[in-house]
């Protein structure tokens, strides 16, 4: 036998964790913790400098604002100030591979680099030949011309099929 923690009377457990005499009794001393006063954390508002209560039991262990209208303010002037002082002084916009001024701070060649660029990675004109017959192709972005193409894509798995 043993005593309930909530109304101190005798009962008879029927397992070993058990602490109440009944669900009521459980209950209602759950009921008692939850209303007991948290200990308070003085803090003083980040905005506003205001101080404010702050209870960690209620979950608010970690704010810095006494209100959501101070964080929302906050917050607010926070990305203004990423907004504006994030980008750099206009003297220092300048092209990564010839140092030449650009117009903005977000671009990373000048024109003529990103030509110069654009013309290295393309392949000459006299290379733009199909893969089977050599004949000339009109981008350097295809392997094959139009005859070629059909006979590449239908004729080559049925090849395949027939053989295995």
């Amino acid at each position: 036998m043993t005593n309930c923690e909530n109304c101190k009377k005798e009962y008879a457990p029927t397992h070993q964790m058990q602490k109440f005499c009944s669900r009521e009794c459980r209950r209602h001393h759950q009921n008692a913790q939850n209303r007991l006063p948290a200990y308070a954390i003085q803090r003083t508002c980040a905005k506003c400098q205001k101080s404010f209560e702050l209870t960690p039991k209620l979950g608010g262990g970690n704010r810095k604002y006494c209100s959501r209208e101070c964080a929302y303010s906050a917050r607010i002037e926070s990305n203004r100030k990423m907004s504006l002082g994030g980008v750099k002084p206009r003297s220092l916009w300048k092209c990564r591979s010839c140092g030449a001024e650009v117009d903005s701070p977000y671009r990373r060649l000048c024109d003529a680099c990103k030509i110069k660029m654009a013309s290295r990675r393309a392949k000459p004109r006299a290379l733009w030949k199909c893969r089977d017959c050599g004949a000339e192709l009109d981008s350097p972005y295809h392997q094959f011309c139009e005859n070629c193409l059909f006979l590449h894509k239908f004729l080559t798995p049925l090849r395949k099929k027939t053989t295995t």
